[in-house]
């Protein structure tokens, strides 16, 4: 009992806390903003003039209440209610990646039309993030003349909150051109082209954090075992760690430096292991990997009381090093090696035209190599047979 209330002030303390538990991930609205790295006109600026629309408070005016998973004292989510107008709409959220995904991104600034856009996404049974960036796929390529309104069924412009609920109802019914964006921006741009304009990693659409704001989550979206995935490292550490803190545990001070490349192998790695425990013990992400008040200390200790077995945190990170490296040998049997471990064009070669991480690109090549050397892979990302054996992982 003990070591749980210590657990429980340790999260309560940490500097997040605050905000994430008021207004939920929404929070990260004016950071992103004024960061450089929110996603907006589909990446291909990373400001958005009018965020004091859609920012945390704009949100916060529609919370009803506070929602926690089972015995979580974050209580991140919330249920909201639109209570009038054509929006009309309750559920629960929003995430950042529905504030950013449906606002910013496809140039939309109406709270209300975004809470009833996540909420037909929920009831439809259809991911947030997947569908806004399919929808922000495709009102690039029309305006960029790869798609039209024979193709679409109808002009697409920034900003048209009317065609994006049309888009999703079409995604939901797989009806004209929402049967080929159903299966994704990927696929979408396969047919019509422009895949250019596709923001994904392995065919899996990003988040909505451009990570030329911010190099480690360029990173770990290029390196995550299921595309472009951040929460498989959620590298926060990149800007959460002083730089004290930082030397200590990745060797520079520099990889708390959200623009430096330094460093970031070995924090990206040390994030993924971090989250393959949180993972494996049950334990929210935004424990693990947000609220570094919650430390891998504390998920030893709560695991030898629960269980009469002592671990670790050597132990647990041993085990998180084992998960991603059985990931990886996977993922090598199936042919991934280092040409998939990338990242749009955009991001590689186009600066950030915007404030905050303005003519900032993400250097991924060099991170590549540090990572992959502090994993024990070769220089094409194959764990070696030395590491493998390190790991008692037979194949």
């Amino acid at each position: 009992m003990d070591e749980a209330l210590k657990t429980l002030e340790d999260i309560i303390n940490d500097p997040a806390y605050k905000n994430l538990s008021k207004y939920g991930t929404p929070s990260l609205m004016d950071i992103a903003n004024a960061q450089g790295w929110l996603t907006t006109y589909n990446c291909q600026r990373t400001y958005f003039d009018r965020i004091d629309k859609i920012n945390s408070e704009a949100f916060y005016r529609y919370f009803t209440k506070t929602k926690a998973c089972f015995m979580c004292p974050i209580h991140c989510s919330h249920f909201y209610v639109v209570k009038s107008g054509r929006f009309a709409t309750f559920g629960e959220g929003p995430e950042y990646e529905a504030t950013a995904g449906f606002g910013s991104n496809l140039g939309i600034d109406d709270p209300e039309a975004i809470l009833y856009m996540n909420t037909l996404c929920n009831k439809f049974g259809l991911d947030v993030m997947t569908t806004a960036r399919a929808i922000g796929w495709a009102m690039e390529a029309y305006e960029k003349g790869i798609l039209n309104k024979d193709i679409v069924g109808f002009e697409l412009k920034w900003g048209d909150v009317d065609r994006v609920i049309e888009l999703i109802r079409m995604i939901a019914y797989r009806e004209g051109f929402g049967d080929v964006l159903a299966e994704g921006a990927y696929a979408a741009a396969k047919k019509y082209g422009g895949e250019e304009y596709v923001i994904h990693t392995k065919g899996l659409p990003h988040s909505m954090s451009d990570p030329r704001g911010k190099k480690a989550y360029g990173l770990g979206y290029a390196v995550a075992s299921r595309g472009g995935d951040h929460l498989r490292a959620l590298p926060t550490a990149e800007y959460a760690f002083s730089p004290e803190r930082a030397e200590k545990m990745f060797g520079t001070r520099e990889a708390a430096n959200r623009f430096s490349i330094k460093g970031k192998g070995r924090l990206v790695a040390w994030s993924e292991d971090v989250a393959a425990v949180g993972d494996s013990l049950g334990i929210c992400r935004f424990a693990t990997n947000l609220i570094y008040g919650f430390s891998v200390e504390h998920m030893a200790n709560l695991l030898t009381y629960a269980t009469g077995k002592v671990f670790t945190q050597d132990d647990l990170m041993r085990i998180g090093e084992r998960i991603i490296n059985l990931e990886r040998v996977y993922l090598v049997k199936h042919g991934v090696r280092r040409k998939d471990d990338t990242l749009p064009k955009r991001w590689l070669s186009e600066p950030n035209p915007c404030p905050g991480a303005k003519g900032q690109v993400v250097e991924l090549e060099p991170m590549l190599d540090e990572y992959y050397e502090v994993r024990g892979w070769d220089k094409d990302g194959v764990p070696t047979k030395e590491k493998l054996k390190e790991l008692g992982i037979e194949v």
